[in-house]
């Protein structure tokens, strides 16, 4: 079993190679979209009326202790398995610090990394500028 910081890694890398093969200039400046988080979640969940409920009780507890509102998967179709589990987590108060809130997730077994929705900034040869944010394309540096 690969350990989190290895697998947080890899995936950062492959983030990075892919915007990257568009041959675009990315810049990052620590600022991420506000209430939501980038994780890898191993093991099952469902949404329950008002929270979701993971198979780890305290994961549960964690979400409903935070606000979590929203689980969407980030890639629909996935290069490799281990990236089917990768979701954006959306929480209901935009302004909890989603540095503290992914430590938080980090500290249990079924979450294997967790970090805030940075945003990535392109720009082109050209000098355009664009955002990574969203539906379009939110992705964790």
């Amino acid at each position: 079993m690969m350990n989190k910081s290895l697998e947080k890694t890899i995936f950062l890398f492959f983030v990075h190679e892919v915007l990257s093969s568009h041959k675009l200039a990315l810049t990052w400046d620590g600022q991420y979209i506000p209430g939501q988080l980038i994780a890898r979640l191993d093991g099952s969940f469902t949404k329950e009326s008002d929270h979701y409920e993971f198979a780890s009780k305290s994961l549960t507890r964690l979400g409903q202790k935070y606000g979590l509102v929203r689980i969407d998967k980030i890639f629909q179709h996935p290069v490799h398995p281990r990236f089917d589990s990768i979701y954006r987590l959306t929480f209901e108060q935009a302004e909890l610090n989603m540095k503290q809130v992914a430590r938080a997730f980090e500290n249990y077994r079924d979450c294997v990394f967790a970090e805030p929705n940075y945003m990535i900034f392109s720009h082109s040869a050209q000098g355009q500028g664009g955002l990574f944010t969203g539906e379009e394309g939110s992705h964790a540096a």
